[in-house]
């Protein structure tokens, strides 16, 4: 591994020189960009597609959008997957508005069925240690009355509403509450059905979440993540009339965003309507029913994996989508490093080239991802000349971070230093400051930080 390294070193010198590194990174992404489009278009019908969307996805900077757009389109068509299509329509309204075609954007996301009409109260409580804290919101057995307070975290709180707060089939909740970290809320959504249906919830969170479907809990999970659509999949049963839809959701440290759409149980769309306001007084309410399962591509995903077992090129193949899609929605709590597990699995079933760079990709750490492109470098097969070029790349922008957190380091030990002796250090030759230090001692002030105020 030594000598990989150093001669990792040697050519990345040799390309930066010889101003190939972007030429060569161009060609590795094109050649990316044509395996997982082929991939994608030979397997749209099936679950597994969802990896090839994540290798698109993990593109959407390194590639002309129109060649971006073009590689999605097979997965919107007809015969594709529901749960593939909806994420493909996703990227492909992201690329739209991107654009500018705010129009075509939101065609390609309505049909979707996302709620986006609701109400929001909060926040409560402490965070994840108070999932399990029942709120007045949840204990309220009938639809509350919208206009009754609640003593909330710091300060008096009462329901209003999330319509203005939804961006791109996401509430953005930390647009609407104040503390928005370590908390918790509830969003409320009236739905109604012209039957009685089996449906799927279809949620995105960034912590710990519990639903209610008229006054039936029918979803709870306690996990910490980045929140993405379609995470999770919550079977439920509406009745014909007016359903209420109530979400706990919590929140631990950055985003805080939900995600929630309806669909059939297999993630085909589904007539209902998400009114805005209130529902009529005298509305039919429908009464809580036995749901059936809903599976989300996660857990379709994983069952194909264990199904394939340890060994064999089956088995890589089915770890390693596994890996590319945890790594791109990550549905499972960030504690678990779920994808990396996966892409280690790939890896035991199949040690290549390929196998060294997603376990790169999903790395938990620099330290592992360094690793894995060093031993990129030495597996057999090679990769091809632009794929390995751009490993090589990825080397030398993960050497200059290690000089960047070095000199940070340092730079902090020295301000450690001058704090304890209370004192700046002694002048450089010829009476100037050395950098960083003030004439009248102490560490420079941060542009724009405030006097009496540490830089955020």
């Amino acid at each position: 591994m030594v000598k990989v390294r150093a001669a990792a070193a040697l050519t990345v010198g040799v390309v930066l020189a010889a101003g190939g590194a972007a030429r060569a990174a161009t060609d590795a992404y094109r050649e990316r960009l044509d395996a997982a489009a082929a991939r994608l278009a030979a397997s749209a019908a099936r679950p597994e597609a969802a990896a090839a969307l994540a290798d698109l996805a993990g593109l959407d900077e390194n590639v002309p959008p129109a060649s971006l757009e073009a590689a999605l389109r097979p997965a919107v068509a007809r015969a594709a997957h529901p749960l593939v299509a909806a994420q493909a329509a996703l990227l492909l309204a992201h690329l739209a508005d991107e654009r500018g075609d705010g129009q075509a954007a939101e065609a390609l996301r309505r049909p979707l069925g996302f709620l986006t009409h609701a109400f929001v109260v909060g926040p409560f409580g402490e965070g994840r240690a108070s999932f399990a804290t029942a709120f007045p919101p949840e204990k309220e057995a009938a639809p509350p009355a919208l206009d009754r307070r609640y003593p909330g975290k710091g300060h008096e709180v009462r329901w209003r509403p999330g319509d203005d707060a939804v961006r791109d089939g996401a509430l953005l909740l930390d647009g609407l509450l104040r503390p928005d970290d370590q908390a918790v809320a509830y969003v409320l959504a009236f739905v109604r059905s012209d039957a009685d249906r089996a449906a799927a919830l279809r949620l995105g969170s960034p912590g710990p979440i519990r639903v209610w479907v008229n006054g039936q809990p029918v979803f709870s999970r306690d996990v910490v993540r980045p929140a993405a659509p379609d995470q999770d999949a919550a079977g439920v049963r509406l009745g014909r009339g007016w359903n209420r839809i109530l979400i706990k959701t919590v929140v631990v440290d950055g985003a805080w965003r939900l995600y929630a759409r309806l669909t059939d149980p297999a993630g085909r769309p589904l007539p209902f309507a998400n009114p805005a306001g209130l529902p009529p007084g005298g509305a039919a309410w429908a009464k809580p029913r036995r749901a059936g399962p809903a599976a989300s591509l996660d857990d379709l995903l994983a069952r194909r994996a264990r199904r394939a077992g340890q060994a064999g090129p089956a088995a890589a193949a089915a770890w390693s989508d596994l890996a590319r899609f945890l790594g791109w929605l990550a549905p499972r709590d960030r504690d678990e490093q779920a994808a990396s597990a996966a892409a280690r699995r790939a890896l035991a079933a199949r040690p290549d080239f390929d196998g060294w760079v997603l376990t790169a990709d999903v790395a938990d750490t620099d330290d592992e991802r360094r690793r894995a492109l060093e031993s990129a470098l030495a597996a057999e097969p090679p990769g091809s000349p632009a794929q390995r070029a751009l490993v090589l790349v990825r080397l030398a922008e993960l050497a200059r971070a290690d000089r960047r957190e070095a000199r940070a380091a340092a730079q902090l030990a020295g301000d450690a230093r001058l704090g304890r002796h209370g004192r700046r250090r002694r002048a450089a030759p010829g009476g100037r400051a050395a950098p960083g230090e003030l004439a009248g001692g102490g560490a420079r002030a941060a542009p724009g930080a405030a006097a009496g105020r540490a830089p955020v």
